[in-house]
């Protein structure tokens, strides 16, 4: 009210001077725009009104300083806060303080009073949300978990939202799976979660949003790869029809596993079918049968959450046996002798050993040729089975095949002769001597050569162990003694040659 008064006796004074300025006193009959002065009016603008609010983004916390906008319209500006004697054309901010002692947040209803320049008075209430006394809140954050980074076509993935952060309570909304989406569970904002499939394959981006008491909103996604259903092909070698006899070789190939296959099964429509497959974790096994001229296999592959099969069809074309035969060179056979064995085919098709077993051997087998040595004497049985290359039909129907090599043991006489190259045979220069060994076992090596007279010289052993080229730097005729030895029996023999260096 005082600022009324004040207003009033404003008003007295105006009057005043307009009546001084009636009576034409010594003003020399200028007006007052004559004389420089400013004169300001104020239009009302109707009825005065008001607002407050706590500026968007502010949290208000129990006991700490708030600030609160004032905005006036209406009336005659300016405007003044009642009791106050500060001014503002528009709006101004105000700061405040409230109470919450509970532990959770509270609504307070506060007011505001103001005036304006002719001494009209309005208030405005509004609502405060008070949080209880604590250290201003975290930011608001949400993370959106997968229950797997990669998924099938139509299969289930489960994604799981938490939040933390913010002003309590915090609310879970707006999820979105991504583009081809099925909803199996939908989205529950008490528990964060939501289970969906996929249609098509790609990359899928997942959201959710969240929004706190205090009106924050964050969001968060999560990022899944959809790939095609698992599927599995097999191949068979040599194919899928062959002769009577024949093995298929059958090998799993599967595709679009998340995780690689970690078994195999070779499953055959009849028992009469026989399955050979080392271990549940191939994916080649062979399969045959003396009975059925038709038959089929399902192959399955699996890991721990997914599974393909394929079923393949077997046939045989007819019943004629591939008659095949082993055999070796004639001749005589020591220990440590390699002795080469060799399947052939009545037909003359190109075959193949599939398994050897040596009596008292060892050694390979490439193709239809297997090279062994044997380490004892006696005779000695090599059995195979072998099929065709081309048709993969089993010789002699699957059976053995057998060949008998004798071993001789080693004879423990050596003899030799020798004889030496006479041009050149100049001193200085190399002549070539040549040594045979009787019996020629392929052990037998020059291991000394010495002459009658004492000389300047040397020899080299050439390739094959029984030639040796040597040099001689002293003039004369000369008695050379070779010296050989079969490393196998031990055996040893000398023989003489002359030579003459000029």
């Amino acid at each position: 009210m005082w600022r009324g008064l004040m207003i009033s006796r404003w008003l007295m004074v105006f009057f005043l001077l307009a009546g001084i300025s009636a009576c034409n006193l010594d003003t020399g009959s200028q007006s007052p725009a004559d004389s420089g002065q400013v004169i300001t009016t104020t239009t009302a603008q109707g009825a005065l009104s008001c607002s407050a609010s706590v500026p968007t983004g502010v949290t208000v916390i129990s006991g700490q300083p708030t600030p609160i906008l004032v905005v006036g319209s209406g009336g005659t500006s300016p405007y003044y806060l009642a009791g106050t004697t500060t001014s503002f054309s528009s709006n101004t901010t105000i700061t405040r303080s409230y109470s919450n002692t509970s532990n959770g947040s509270i609504v307070v209803s506060d007011q505001v009073t103001i005036e304006d320049s002719t001494a009209q008075e309005t208030t405005c209430t509004f609502n405060v949300t008070v949080q209880p006394e604590s250290a201003p809140p975290a930011n608001l954050a949400c993370t959106l978990l997968s229950s797997a980074s990669t998924v099938v076509v139509n299969g289930a993935v489960t994604y799981t939202a938490t939040s933390t952060g913010g002003v309590s309570p915090r609310t879970l909304y707006n999820f979105s799976p991504g583009s081809s989406a099925t909803t199996i569970s939908p989205f529950n904002p008490a528990s964060g979660m939501a289970t969906v499939s996929y249609t098509t394959t790609g990359q899928k981006t997942a959201s959710v949003q969240v929004s706190d008491n205090a009106g924050n909103t964050a969001s968060c996604s999560a990022v899944v790869q959809v790939v095609a259903s698992p599927s599995l092909t097999v191949t068979v070698a040599p194919s899928t029809t062959q002769p009577a006899g024949g093995i298929f070789t059958l090998t799993a190939v599967p595709s679009n596993f998340i995780s690689p296959p970690t078994s195999y099964s070779f499953v055959p429509s009849s028992s009469q079918v026989t399955v050979n497959q080392s271990n549940s974790s191939s994916a080649t096994a062979q399969v045959s049968s003396t009975t059925l001229s038709n038959f089929q296999a399902t192959v399955t592959a699996s890991n721990s959450t997914q599974t393909a099969s394929y079923v393949v069809s077997l046939t045989y074309t007819n019943s004629n046996q591939l008659t095949c035969t082993l055999s070796h060179p004639s001749g005589t056979y020591n220990p440590g002798d390699t002795v080469t064995f060799t399947v052939t085919a009545n037909t003359g098709e190109s075959l193949v050993i599939t398994q050897a077993v040596a009596q008292d051997g060892t050694g390979y087998y490439v193709n239809n040729t297997a090279n062994i040595i044997f380490s004892s004497t006696g005779n000695k049985t090599f059995t195979v089975l072998a099929q065709s290359r081309t048709t993969g039909q089993r010789c002699n129907g699957g059976n053995a095949i057998q060949d008998t090599v004798t071993i001789s043991p080693v004879s423990s006489t050596l003899s030799c002769t020798v004889s030496t190259n006479i041009n050149p045979a100049n001193s200085g220069q190399y002549f070539i001597g040549t040594v045979v060994a009787t019996p020629n076992s392929g052990f037998a090596s020059i291991t000394d050569i010495s002459t009658n007279l004492p000389v300047n010289g040397n020899y080299v052993v050439l390739s094959g162990g029984l030639r040796a080229q040597m040099y001689i730097f002293t003039r004369g005729k000369f008695l050379m003694t070779y010296t050989i030895r079969d490393s196998r029996s031990g055996a040893v023999a000398r023989c003489t040659d002359t030579q003459t260096i000029r």
